[in-house]
């Protein structure tokens, strides 16, 4: 099996403390940290019967039994306020993850550090974070299996912040550090998405089309500029 993804998520918690993987599915994050000495106990939990029970059968079988709690339920709901330290929230969408950490905004807030990773859309997750004043601390881009893959990390704060179109897409962070092959692929991977959008649009004689177009072609000028530069 490939772990690339898994010890990408390992290495961006703060080691040391209690972490709460929450759609757990499997279990094996829990345990590849607990196996690494990353963490001293995990609470995991599934919302579905079938995963619930899949990591159940996982932990209670491994040599961490004891330091691993598994619980069933909806997002941070079978969590206690500020009962973990790290909160990972890893393989859902992005509209997912918004979804829990907006269900109860002052117990999402009560978790020291999140680190999470959207399978789809993770501009939404950006916006949430910059709407409430909550900083990236970092973004990795990650390849597994032949696909890549966006992992932030971010901690609640108070003091929203602008980002801006191509920046919400793509990760103010991501965008800095161009010069590793991943990132440069994925970065190309986003200019070849505009470059495509633009072309449908092109023909297109509405106003809200006409607008998407200068959106689109200023997203592609600056990122061509960007890349240009690496």
């Amino acid at each position: 099996m490939d772990y690339t993804r898994i010890a990408a998520i390992a290495e961006m918690i703060k080691p040391d403390k209690t972490a709460a993987d929450i759609g757990t599915d499997h279990a094996q994050l829990a345990l590849y940290m607990l196996e690494k000495g990353m963490v001293p106990d995990m609470i995991i939990s599934d919302l579905n019967e079938g995963p619930f029970l899949r990591a159940h059968h996982a932990a209670a079988s491994s040599l961490f039994h004891d330091k691993i709690d598994v619980r069933k339920g909806n997002g941070l709901q079978v969590l206690e306020k500020g009962e973990a330290f790290n909160v990972i929230l890893a393989g859902m969408g992005g509209d997912t993850i918004v979804d829990i950490l907006t269900y109860d905004l002052e117990k999402s807030r009560s978790f020291s550090h999140y680190v999470l990773q959207p399978m789809s859309k993770p501009q939404r997750v950006r916006q949430f974070l910059a709407a409430q004043g909550w900083p990236l601390l970092q973004e990795k881009v990650v390849r597994e299996n032949q696909r890549l893959f966006i992992i932030l990390s971010t901690c609640p704060g108070e003091c929203p912040y602008h980002l801006s179109p191509l920046e919400m897409d793509i990760g103010p962070l991501i965008l800095k550090d161009f010069q590793q092959a991943v990132v440069k692929e994925y970065l190309y991977s986003w200019l070849k998405k505009y470059r495509s959008a633009a072309a449908g649009l092109a023909h297109a004689e509405t106003g809200r089309s006409g607008a998407l177009k200068q959106q689109y072609a200023e997203k592609i000028r600056k990122l061509e500029e960007i890349l240009l530069d690496g």
